[in-house]
């Protein structure tokens, strides 16, 4: 499940975000595609992440300067979390969670809309 900064989509771009299984845990992947280097940060045992989204900080901050969004789903307690990281720093983990009293199923993907864009398609539909 790759994702990249959307604002780049169809464009050069230098970090890929991936979901991984490293040896059995489900893993957050930053793959630097300009030198082959990444960093990764394991959700722990039992814990699944999805897909990662990618938030800037800012409308016109650099690639890789904001966040990182995901679903983590744990199974051995039924309950999930949406954990967000800073995307320079994946090994300080997340700098903050969202707490989820039921399981979101493995699989679920989601996007990031500011609330610019959000409000931009309230007008259009006249809402």
């Amino acid at each position: 499940m790759p994702r990249l900064d959307e604002r780049l989509t169809g464009g050069k771009f230098r970090y890929g975000y991936f979901s991984s299984r490293d040896q059995g845990v489900s893993t957050l992947i930053k793959q630097d595609l300009d030198n082959a280097g990444k960093e990764s940060y394991a959700y722990g045992a039992g814990r699944f992440g999805m897909e990662a989204v990618f938030v800037p900080r800012t409308p016109d901050s650099a690639e890789d300067d904001g966040w990182l969004m995901t679903y983590v789903s744990d199974m051995t307690t039924k309950t999930s979390e949406v954990v967000i990281l800073h995307a320079q720093d994946l090994k300080a983990g997340p700098v903050a969670t969202i707490h989820i009293p039921h399981r979101v199923p493995i699989g679920f993907h989601g996007n990031w809309i500011p609330d610019s864009e959000l409000d931009e398609q309230r007008k259009v539909l006249g809402l």
